[in-house]
C-alpha cells in the first residue's frame, strides 16, 4: 500500500485505541511509514505528497530525506522490499531494546504492526518469517498496491478521519462559544 494510506489506518487504529495527543498520533504515523524505509526510496515522500504546503522543501527535511535514502538502499540491498522491516516480530525486538517509556513509541510500534497487517493484504503479502514464506490472499481478494480498491480504502479511512477531526473542532468551539456566554 502506499504511505497516504499507511498513515491514514495507523492514525484509525490510534485513535480505535484512545490516542488523543499530538506524540502519540505522531508516533503512529510514522510508525506506520517506517516499514518502507526497505523500499529503495526516500521515506518523506508519502509526507510530501500528503501534505506539501505544510511540509515544504527546508534544508533539514533534504538532509533527513538523504540520510533516510542512504540507510534505505542498503537495507533493501540486504534484505531486499518487505523483508526484515516487515517482519512482525521486530517490532517486538525493537520495543524490547526502547522499552515502552512514552505513548509515542507505543504507538509508533501500533503504527508499524498496522502497516505490517495492511500490506499483508496486497498481492505481494509480507513474509511470515525472515526465511519463510510469504503470507498472500488469493489474488482475486488481494488489493493491488495503488489500485482501485486501495484508492478507496485510502478515501474511506481519510474521510472517516475528516470526520473524527470535525468532532474535535466542533466541541472546541461549542466549548469557547459556552465560556464566552
Amino acid at each position: 500500500m502506499n504511505g497516504q494510506t499507511h498513515i491514514a489506518l495507523g492514525l484509525i487504529a490510534a485513535h480505535a485505541l484512545g490516542a488523543g495527543d499530538v506524540a502519540s498520533l505522531a508516533g503512529a504515523a510514522l510508525g506506520s511509514l517506517l516499514p518502507d524505509i526497505d523500499g529503495g526510496g526516500a521515506i518523506a515522500r508519502p509526507l510530501e505528497s500528503l501534505l506539501p504546503k505544510v511540509l515544504p522543501r527546508l534544508p533539514i527535511i533534504k538532509a533527513v530525506d538523504s540520510l533516510a535514502s542512504t540507510l534505505s538502499g542498503a537495507i533493501r540491498r540486504v534484505f531486499g522490499h518487505r523483508g526484515v522491516t516487515h517482519w512482525p516480530p521486530i517490532v517486538a525486538v525493537g520495543l524490547g531494546l526502547v522499552g515502552l517509556q512514552s505513548d509515542f513509541v507505543l504507538y509508533f510500534a501500533l503504527g508499524w504492526l498496522v502497516h505490517i497487517y495492511a500490506d499483508g493484504l496486497t498481492k505481494n503479502g509480507v513474509r511470515l518469517g525472515l526465511l519463510g514464506d510469504r503470507f498472500k490472499l488469493p489474488k482475486w481478494v488481494a488489493v493491488r498496491t495503488g489500485g482501485m480498491m486501495e484508492a478507496v480504502i485510502s478515501a474511506c479511512a481519510w474521510g472517516y478521519l475528516a470526520a473524527i477531526a470535525s468532532q474535535f473542532v466542533w466541541k472546541y468551539v461549542l466549548g469557547v462559544l459556552e465560556v464566552s456566554f
